[in-house]
């Protein structure tokens, strides 16, 4: 049975399949919560405000790539959220700034990451292309919400239902350790 796809999942995948042939880019994305999460929660956390959950920075240059990772997924891995946890692979090598003691980093430097680690895989930019371009966008139910300009060039925004986005990263399984 055929089903159509909304306008926004439509762009989203129009723009990772251009993503594919594309050598050079800059990407960003930030995915924001909002309410209790409960027992386990980072310290700080107000849930009476949005506050991000994960966002991503970073560019890329073909096969090489340096990117940020911030918000509360760094924070339970001991990093500080506003700061983040920087990645580069460069030639096929990743590596990591530390500190952050739960990846076995504990000092303020670059750590050479082994290349079957399912961080390293994660950081990869094609990787991050292909598990998003793999998932059933449509589920997200997104929706433009506005607005941006990204390195002068005029982004629209995109929101995802927020229920159906929580069940779908709860039930979502990523074969390289995205979230």
């Amino acid at each position: 049975m055929y089903k159509r796809q909304s306008d926004a999942v439509q762009a989203i995948q129009q723009a990772l399949k251009k993503l594919e042939n594309d050598k050079t880019y800059t990407m960003k994305m930030s995915a924001t919560l909002e309410g209790d999460l409960g027992a386990g929660a980072p310290a700080g956390i107000d849930p009476n405000k949005p506050f991000e959950f994960m966002g991503i920075v970073g560019s890329v240059d073909g096969k090489n790539s340096a990117f940020t990772m911030t918000g509360m997924v760094v924070a339970l891995l001991g990093a500080k959220a506003e700061k983040g946890i920087e990645f580069i692979s460069s030639d096929g090598v990743t590596y990591m700034r530390g500190p952050l003691a739960l990846l076995n980093a504990p000092e303020d430097k670059w750590y050479k990451m082994p290349q079957q680690d399912k961080a390293s895989e994660a950081v990869n930019s094609q990787a991050m292309v292909e598990s998003m371009a793999g998932d059933d966008l449509e589920q997200f139910r997104f929706a433009a919400s506005g607005k941006e300009n990204l390195d002068g060039q005029n982004c629209t925004l995109y929101d995802g239902d927020k229920q159906t986005t929580i069940t779908a990263l709860k039930n979502r399984k990523s074969s390289n350790g995205l979230p």
